[in-house]
């Protein structure tokens, strides 16, 4: 993601292109996973999380035909998109691995 964000900001269309069409390509779990554990984490993923994930990759792939189009302000759009994407995922699904989306704890004394 950062290297797409910088390929943006310096105008880097095709990079830009290359490394969108990358990310929509990719699933980081397909790269450790037997196609049996695959088919068995397919089946045990929550339909939630199967969406968040299809709506970051289609994000991805318009981010790179924006990017093909020279177009920055839809590119930028669909960056956001899908940053918003990673953040909520995180926040739901992977706070036990990354510690800033832990909810805070209630502050002691104060109650509604």
């Amino acid at each position: 993601m950062a290297e797409l964000t910088a390929a943006l900001a310096t105008g880097d269309w095709s990079h830009a292109s290359k490394r969108a069409l990358a990310i929509r390509d990719s699933y980081i779990l397909k790269q450790k996973l037997s196609d049996a554990e695959l088919a068995e984490l397919e089946h045990a993923l929550p339909p939630d999380f199967k969406e968040l994930d299809a709506r970051f990759h289609r994000h991805a792939e318009a981010l790179a035909h924006a990017a093909e189009d020279r177009d920055g302000e839809l590119a930028g759009f669909y960056l956001g998109r899908m940053i918003e994407g990673c953040i909520g995922c995180h926040a739901r699904y992977a706070s036990h691995t990354l510690p800033g989306f832990k909810a805070a704890a209630p502050a002691a004394g104060h109650g509604h």
